[in-house]
């Protein structure tokens, strides 16, 4: 794993490495908490465009969220809704 002094980005690459070898539950679990971070730095008033360990806002969200979709990790939609 790349070595890193930022809590989102080192989160990041744990689970990008949890993902290789295949263990599932902590890729959720590091996504996971990336995500609260990144979800206190936009209550903390932290917008889209601003910079969170040099990359904006809107990229974290749209990379953990994409991460979670992709690996079958957020729940199906219901079509009737």
């Amino acid at each position: 794993m790349k070595k890193s002094n930022f809590p989102i980005t080192t989160l990041w690459n744990q689970s990008k490495d949890a993902l290789k070898t295949g263990d599932i539950v902590v890729f959720q679990k590091s996504i996971e908490k990336a995500l609260v971070l990144v979800g206190q730095a936009t209550l903390d008033g932290s917008g889209d465009k601003d910079l969170i360990e040099g990359v904006k806002n809107e990229t974290w969200k749209e990379r953990l969220w994409m991460a979670l979709e992709n690996n079958g990790l957020l729940p199906e939609l219901d079509e009737k809704i």
